[in-house]
């Protein structure tokens, strides 16, 4: 009697407790509920956990919210748990997480799940909830991994071997947040979508003057992915020279610089329009995180102008607010292409301003020193699950995929900071960067 319903209790619990997670607090309380009459429908039930079970049902059927009613029922599962297992430690009802289990808890309960059970529940968690399961036992810990790479490959093209990623859940998890903005990687491939994508991006950038025919983007045309591959040879090599493979190092090199405005719309508006490209530079950088030794050096891009962040991605705007201070964080969502040095960036007319004379110190970018302000990126070494560096996809090029939070730290006024050996005379928002991979 006793397993069958320490059985009962820990799998209701392995079960509810990630549909409240998820916001399914109604079905949750069900859950519980049912639970609860069956146990009471046991023979030599001790009698204390019939009170307990008798009273939390009355208390249930007397609340409102689906929420209270839910965690009625789990206190009550919680202490019939408890008068089976005596040393275990009450639970603390904690609002939309995973409550802790003590160790004897973890040992004793959820050892009694049969194999084929704890993997039908583990199968049915996000990548957030494997996570958490995957710190309950040994045994959860290796079928959460399992079950998280087999999802994962699922969806992209990755190396041979466990030791592929560092930590499966964590991998898979920012794979669910992209999918929950563009929608599952499509089957098709993403030059699929590259001369609608190039139409979008050059009307989003004014450039309809210049690339008014549609014939341009298509095979054959001057600003084909083909014509486009040859006349970034240079950069093409490095990158494969480096490792990346073909397909992903010409997602890095093409999407990020001739698409961003598009597929940053589409990403801001839920559309699925050009999903497989998302995926595929997302895709490309995250996995080049993985090999990552060291963070990026000190990174610069334009807040304004052809490649300004601001110009495909409104959510850089925030920082230029009257009121913005160190703290300010935004998600981005277009794709970041940042370079070492600050002197090859134009400002928001185009112009590079050089230094005058050799021997003097180096004054750049001297044209409005508040109308071409420009971002610093502080990378750093990854900190828990996420990510803080930008990825390097050539000698002086760094890249970081969309959906990451941008926390600013400083405003540098113009002339007051020196990057590369010059004094700079452009203000500079010098920030830090965090996204799940």
């Amino acid at each position: 009697m006793e397993a069958g319903a320490v059985h009962m209790c820990a799998t209701a619990i392995a079960v509810g407790a990630p549909m409240y997670n998820a916001g399914l607090y109604s079905d949750c309380a069900c859950l519980y509920s049912d639970t609860a009459e069956q146990l009471l429908d046991q023979e030599s039930l001790p009698e204390s956990c019939i009170e307990a079970l008798a009273a939390a049902l009355d208390r249930a059927k007397g609340l409102h919210s689906a929420s209270h009613r839910a965690w009625a029922m789990r206190l009550a599962l919680d202490a019939c748990l408890s008068y089976w297992v005596p040393d275990d430690v009450p639970v603390r009802m904690k609002a939309r997480s995973v409550p802790k289990v003590s160790a004897v808890h973890r040992e004793s309960a959820l050892s009694c799940l049969p194999e084929d059970l704890t993997l039908v529940v583990l199968q049915h968690l996000s990548a957030v909830d494997l996570g958490v399961a995957s710190c309950i036992c040994s045994d959860w810990r290796r079928d959460a991994n399992q079950i998280a790479e087999a999802r994962l490959r699922a969806f992209r093209e990755l190396p041979e071997g466990t030791a592929a990623v560092p930590c499966w859940a964590r991998a898979l998890r920012s794979y669910e947040e992209l999918e929950a903005a563009v929608g599952p990687k499509p089957m098709s491939p993403w030059w699929r979508e590259w001369a609608s994508m190039r139409m979008e991006e050059v009307a989003l950038m004014g450039q309809e003057a210049q690339f008014a025919d549609p014939a341009l983007f298509l095979p054959g045309g001057a600003m084909s992915i083909a014509a486009l591959l040859r006349r970034y040879v240079n950069a093409l090599s490095w990158m494969l020279d480096a490792g990346f493979p073909l397909t992903k190092a010409a997602a890095c090199l093409l999407l990020s610089t001739h698409g961003t405005a598009a597929l940053s719309r589409a990403l801001r508006e839920g559309s699925r329009e050009y999903a497989a490209s998302t995926h595929a530079v997302s895709e490309a950088l995250l996995s080049r995180a993985w090999c990552l030794a060291s963070p990026a050096p000190p990174t610069f891009a334009s807040m304004h102008g052809s490649f300004g962040l601001a110009s495909s991605d409104p959510a850089w705007f925030a920082f230029l607010e009257p009121d913005a201070a160190p703290g300010t964080r935004i998600r981005t969502s277009a794709t970041i292409l940042a370079i070492r040095d600050p002197a090859s960036i134009p400002d928001e007319q185009g112009a590079i301003t050089q230094p005058a004379e050799q021997g003097l110190a180096s004054q750049v970018g001297c044209a409005p020193l508040e109308e071409a302000p420009l971002v610093c990126f502080h990378s750093e070494f990854a900190q828990g699950s996420n990510l803080r560096s930008l990825v390097q996809t050539s000698p002086n090029c760094y890249q970081l995929p969309p959906l990451a939070s941008i926390t600013l730290e400083s405003v540098q006024p113009a002339g007051t900071w020196q990057a590369c050996g010059r004094t700079v005379y452009r203000r500079c928002f010098v920030c830090v960067v965090s996204i799940a991979y």
